[in-house]
């Protein structure tokens, strides 16, 4: 999988904040055969950052690529912890002060790689705390090795691609 966007973001009002802020989600579904669902095993890639022009003197934007296994713009059901995300299983966090950066990841998933009954995962990249004045190129790529799943969890076909 190869998605790339460029993010500027709107002027940040939150305290304690700065610059710019924004993201985008991908909703990515797979097609799995009536009564399955898609469990994520493994993800290997890499997610590339780099400011679109020259950025000027001391001045910084923050990045993130994750993965989760259902929307993450959903009301958090996690009754453990108010901030907690319980459908994030891959967090990465970059900054640029105006050079090409590279953040490779392999992660093996398996205990949280159970997508919804829609079998959508969702890709997120954002920017924050950009007081470049640029938009950031963002990149992320990767394998995602996977296992269809019967209703009671019984593997019946694994993928890699």
């Amino acid at each position: 999988m190869n998605l790339e966007t460029n993010l500027l973001g709107t002027p940040d009002t939150r305290p304690e904040t700065w610059g710019t802020q924004g993201s985008l989600i991908w909703p990515l579904h797979f097609d799995a055969p009536s009564g399955t669902r898609v469990r994520v095993l493994r993800v290997y890639g890499d997610f590339i950052i780099w400011p679109r022009g020259k950025v000027p003197e001391g001045t910084y934007a923050g990045t993130l690529f994750s993965l989760h296994t259902s929307d993450p713009q959903a009301p958090s059901s996690f009754a453990l912890m108010s901030l907690m995300a319980e459908n994030c299983f891959l967090y990465l966090q970059m900054a640029t002060g105006g050079k090409p950066e590279r953040a490779p990841f392999d992660f093996n998933v398996q205990d949280g790689g159970l997508l919804s009954p829609d079998n959508t995962l969702y890709a997120k990249v954002a920017v924050w705390l950009n007081d470049t004045g640029l938009a950031i190129h963002m990149e992320p790529t990767w394998v995602t090795v996977f296992q269809l799943e019967d209703s009671a969890g019984n593997m019946s076909q694994r993928v890699t691609p």
